[in-house]
């Protein structure tokens, strides 16, 4: 309650002080209005009685150092007042008192209500005893002059208290003057000043309106001042035989001499890039006119495919159609996409379209991350909280593996519940629940920067709701300013392809296809293959050195009957068998299950639910993984990877306690010999696998 009544009394005591202020200044106005009519009506004794108690008052002020510059002119009309009204009593004593106050508030104040020749030169007398006169001259006319801190008219002599004072003369485009004088009393002192020119103004006269120059990498300004506003604007664009009126001007920027680069830039037009060189006149410095600059429309074909396809297309805000989409005469420049499908994963990004009657993009759709922040121990602190947090931040709206939103969160210590000891994972899991709903995201990254030994290191750490733990990329942290490092480092996904294709040795006939890729449809089971890319092969590990490689694509030559022909085979996408916790698990699983969602064709879906059952299997979500592999249907095509399901499904089982269903698919494996290979490559056989899990089950029972 005592509190409530003080803060009560402090804001009705605060009002009450405004309102005394206010009034007071009222008073003060009225009181020398009233004190100049008595002056005017010569009642010169009555007048000094009126306004004695404000200067006394001001004076007081200027004592205690209460004194502020808006109460001055106030001050200096009121000692005026009074030190003319002695004056004219025939207090001469005290009339200078006034006047040296003045003075020393404003030496170059000159009386105002007063023309009397023998007061004036009175005032002046006293002036001389106080001040000096300086004369300068400033080169170039319209430079600012400042003298201990206030502007002055150069033009005109100004009088100077005694003593030391500093000159400064500034003018943008030129060197800024400085110099400490000193002035005597009676003295006049001469000063000339011409600035020396350090860049020059320039103008650009450009077409159309609205388009925008950038000098350096830097913005500068947009066209949208009409050259036919001012004459000399006007007649510069005639001199080309131009219309001023379709030209519009950049006008009064300051270059420094030397070559820059220029371009000029608007949505729809070509974009011209050039140098300037500028060289500076250091007798006059003119401004310098750029000849005219007109940009010629500019479109191109614009075509969007997705993956997968039948995608929203969103273009700088607007919904366009989808995918896979065509738009003819598209704008050229610089456009923000996203691409999504609902449930599937979005695109975004950046395209800039220059100079080209065509232009290509082809994006895959990814899951999106959200960004919360960035939070650092007490020796890293500088970088979290500056260039580095903010770079990073930036940056990462760049990386190819995910979207990323950031968070709108109000809260700065929210990144710490994420890197603190102590905290459980149940309580991180809770948030990364929550934020991820509010955001629409499947998963959450945060930051952070430590010491460790003599090294500062940046981490990266992406919690999935899925799961308790996370993935961490950590890089040590050398330069505050550049996060690429630890972006490229979390952003690295090795996606594998191979040329999926088995063989088998055969003693009579060779290198015989077991399976391939189900897409190609000039290979059969059985067929013969004689040579790869033109070099012949007889046995399969000749095959296999010849698949090696970099190659997107090989040509087969195989047999069939009496015939052979060449068949074409691209990489496709491998089942990954083996994670490495390096790599990732819940960002894996995050990419393999956006794999899942954009298959389109059979073979990339069946491809898709295997890995993303190996994911959860390694993130020890079993029946989710299970569930995966009960979801892959193979077909004709896909039938040679039928063992390996039933493996996955079998580790499952396995981890489940479930050891019936266990054996009797291990025996259905063992049983079955058209594919000796583990996946899609022939790099692990399945039978050795098979076995030893089946002696452990046993053991185990």
């Amino acid at each position: 309650m005592r509190r409530f009544l003080f803060l009560i009394f402090i804001i009705f005591s605060t009002a009450l002080f405004c309102q005394i202020e206010i009034e007071e200044v009222g008073v003060i106005s009225e009181t020398l209005d009233k004190a100049m009519d008595l002056f005017k009506n010569y009642k010169f004794e009555k007048c000094y009685q009126e306004i004695n108690p404000i200067v006394e008052s001001f004076k007081k002020s200027e004592d205690q150092g209460k004194l502020q510059s808006s109460d001055e002119p106030l001050y200096k009309k009121s000692l005026e007042l009074r030190g003319v009204s002695s004056f004219l009593l025939g207090k001469e004593t005290e009339a200078k008192e006034d006047f040296a106050k003045i003075i020393k508030l404003d030496p170059n104040h000159n009386l105002e209500i007063t023309s009397s020749t023998k007061i004036t030169r009175f005032y002046d007398t006293i002036r001389d005893s106080l001040c000096g006169v300086l004369n300068i001259s400033v080169e170039p006319e319209e430079a600012n002059l400042v003298i201990d801190s206030k502007v002055f008219n150069h033009k005109m002599p100004i009088y100077l208290l005694e003593g030391l004072h500093i000159i400064k003369v500034e003018l943008l485009g030129y060197d800024s003057f400085s110099k400490e004088i000193r002035i005597s009393s009676s003295e006049t002192l001469q000063e000339s000043v011409k600035l020396k020119p350090n860049s020059r103004k320039v103008y650009f006269f450009i077409k159309p309106k609205g388009t925008k120059l950038i000098i350096d990498d830097k913005f500068s300004q947009s066209a949208d001042v009409n050259s036919s506003e001012k004459i000399d604007w006007a007649n510069f664009v005639s001199s080309y035989n131009l219309d001023p009126k379709d030209y519009y001007v950049v006008e009064s920027l300051y270059l420094e001499a030397g070559n820059h680069k220029i371009k000029v830039t608007l949505p729809c037009f070509e974009e011209k890039v050039f140098t300037l060189p500028i060289s500076l006149d250091l007798e006059n410095n003119k401004p310098g006119y750029i000849k005219p600059i007109s940009l010629s429309k500019e479109t191109a074909l614009l075509k969007v495919e997705s993956h997968p396809s039948n995608a929203k297309v969103e273009i700088d805000g607007s919904l366009y159609g989808m995918t896979p989409l065509e738009l003819k005469d598209f704008c050229s420049g610089e456009h923000s996409v996203r691409i999504y499908k609902e449930n599937q994963g979005e695109y975004r990004g950046k395209i800039e379209i220059r100079n080209v009657k065509e232009y290509l993009l082809k994006v895959k759709l990814r899951p999106t991350v959200l960004y919360v922040g960035i939070t650092s121990d007490q020796e890293t602190l500088n970088y979290a909280t500056g260039a580095f947090g903010s770079s990073l931040k930036e940056n990462l709206q760049n990386i190819s593996s995910f979207n990323i939103k950031n968070s709108e969160e109000q809260n700065p210590l929210l990144p710490d519940l994420f890197f603190t000891k102590g905290v459980e994972e149940s309580e991180q899991r809770k948030m990364v629940k929550s934020l991820c709903q509010k955001y629409n995201c499947e998963g959450l990254l945060v930051a952070r920067t430590f010491v460790q030994g003599e090294n500062k290191i940046a981490s990266l750490r992406l919690f999935v709701p899925d799961f308790d733990g996370f993935d961490e990329t950590n890089s040590l942290l050398i330069d505050n300013s550049d996060p690429s490092f630890l972006i490229n480092n979390f952003d690295k996904v090795k996606e594998e392809k191979k040329f999926v294709i088995s063989v088998v040795q055969s003693e009579e006939r060779g290198v015989i296809l077991l399976c391939f890729d189900p897409s190609n449809r000039d290979l059969q089971k059985g067929d013969k293959i004689l040579k790869v890319n033109g070099v012949s092969v007889s046995n399969e590990s000749e095959f296999i050195k010849q698949l090696r490689g970099e190659k997107e694509k090989v040509t087969l030559t195989v047999e069939r009957g009496l015939s052979s022909k060449d068949v074409d085979l691209k990489k496709s996408k491998i089942i990954k068998l083996f994670l490495s916790r390096d790599e990732g698990l819940r960002k894996r699983f995050l990419l393999d299950r956006q794999s899942v969602l954009s298959s389109e064709s059979s073979e990339e879906k069946i491809v898709s639910e295997i890995n993303l059952g190996i994911s959860l299997i390694y993130l020890g979500d079993y029946k989710q993984a299970l569930s995966s592999f009960e979801k892959v249907n193979l077909d004709e095509g896909n039938l040679f990877l039928s063992n390996s399901v039933k493996y996955f499904k079998v580790l499952c089982f396995v981890k489940e306690g479930n050891f019936e269903e266990a054996k009797k698919l291990l025996l259905e494996i063992a049983s079955d010999k058209s594919n000796p290979y583990l996946g899609n490559t022939n790099e692990v056989l399945i039978s050795p696998l098979v076995s030893d899990l089946y002696s452990r089950i046993n053991e185990r029972r």
